[in-house]
């Protein structure tokens, strides 16, 4: 289900914010379409190498730093 198409459905259920809690490529759907409006990012070890890079793909020019 597209991103746009989840967040339709929880607006239709009465709910007014949500988290997105995931990976990279989770996270990669909601901010290639503009979908998040605030983004709180933490770092964690990684026990087991070869993930994705987040922000592959994704423009960090509109961010800011809070």
């Amino acid at each position: 289900m597209p991103p746009i198409d989840i967040l339709k459905n929880l607006k239709n259920r009465g709910f007014k914010n949500a988290a997105v809690v995931g990976g990279a490529q989770i996270y990669s759907l909601f901010l290639q379409n503009d979908l998040i409006d605030d983004f709180y990012y933490s770092i964690h070890p990684r026990i087991i190498g070869g993930g994705i890079d987040f922000s592959a793909g994704v423009s960090m020019d509109n961010l800011e730093i809070v």
